[in-house]
């Protein structure tokens, strides 16, 4: 398995100084995150100019000699949004994302799940969910670049039963696994387990139930269980080290921490 950093641990600073501290802290991969108002591409920017963008990133990665293996995409509406041009806009920016990933030679590609549509059921949500990924899937997943959801806290999607409908209604769909958020729900880890015959990346923090992100060491993800069942069914793609910017917490010492533990996990 190759273990990649995450510009999400330094969503403060803009891309090429992101690339930059992870260089400087040992990582040569990467999983760089494109969130909508965030960090540290809007993919509504990148629509009509992939190409131009991936040579842009390319020159910053070429010199500090790095590779990016994964990317974090988040659109600038819901995904599971009700209104048709919206929709087609998602769409949009999710081909710009598949082909700026082509052009950079990545691999693997997470989308966030939306939220819970005012005035829908659950249920209403839930399929227009697994509409629009089933509309992205088949505009840019393929043999060579995997399209993901993460089963996100606080989304449409955060609930093992809504995770098993994603899986068996969108056909080609594979998952981002990120034990923090279930962690975080008070989910029962070891219920999770059956996402891992269909896991093309992986996130990893740290994290106790009520908060996404706790110093590594001091939370309840058992990476050991991770490591193992991921093994067990055969994964040998990426992880992500994911500790997200704070003003409060030394996030790099935690991923460090992360990093020096996965790698004795892993031998």
């Amino acid at each position: 398995m190759k273990i990649l950093g995450s510009t999400i641990s330094f969503t403060h600073l803009p891309l090429d100084q992101a690339l930059s501290e992870l260089a400087a802290i040992g990582f040569s991969q990467v999983d760089i995150l494109c969130v909508h108002n965030w960090a540290h591409l809007n993919l509504i920017d990148i629509v009509g100019i992939e190409e131009e963008k991936a040579s842009e990133i390319q020159s910053m990665l070429d010199g500090l000699n790095m590779n990016v293996l994964a990317m974090n995409g988040a659109v600038s509406h819901k995904i599971n949004t009700k209104g048709e041009a919206e929709q087609g806009q998602v769409i949009e920016e999710a081909k710009a994302l598949g082909k700026l990933a082509r052009h950079l030679d990545v691999s693997r590609l997470t989308f966030q799940p939306g939220s819970k549509e005012a005035g829908d059921s659950l249920e209403e949500s839930l399929q227009l969910c697994v509409q629009i990924f089933s509309r992205v899937v088949d505009a840019i997943g393929g043999d060579d670049l995997a399209v993901s959801f993460e089963p996100h806290c606080n989304s449409i999607v955060e609930t093992y039963e809504a995770m098993k409908v994603m899986l068996d209604e969108v056909s080609g769909l594979t998952v981002t696994y990120d034990p923090s958020h279930f962690i975080m729900m008070g989910w029962d880890l070891r219920e999770s387990e059956f996402l891992f015959e269909r896991t093309s990346n992986v996130h990893l923090r740290d994290a106790v139930n009520g908060n996404l992100q706790v110093p590594m060491g001091e939370g309840e993800v058992d990476f050991k269980w991770v490591i193992d069942g991921l093994k067990a069914n055969g994964y040998d793609d990426s992880i992500s080290l994911e500790y997200i910017h704070s003003e409060e917490q030394d996030v790099t010492k935690d991923k460090l921490k992360l990093r020096e533990l996965l790698e004795e996990l892993l031998q």
